[in-house]
């Protein structure tokens, strides 16, 4: 979902923070509940693989 966000705001510059914030929640209510879905189950399976092969340690998200 990040990514998502990172690809519409940030090809933007924004003069405050609440300028930001407003970008950032209509680009959220703009996501379709079926990418949030297949976005949350990829990510949940690609993390637990790493979870799993990395015992013990970290592993970047």
């Amino acid at each position: 979902m990040a990514g998502i966000l990172r690809a519409e705001i940030g090809a933007q510059s924004y003069k405050s923070v609440d300028s930001l914030e407003a970008a950032l929640k209509k680009t959220w209510k703009e996501i379709q509940p079926e990418t949030v879905r297949a976005s949350c189950n990829t990510d949940v399976m690609e993390n637990l693989g790493l979870c799993i092969s990395t015992p013990g340690g970290l592993f970047g998200l």
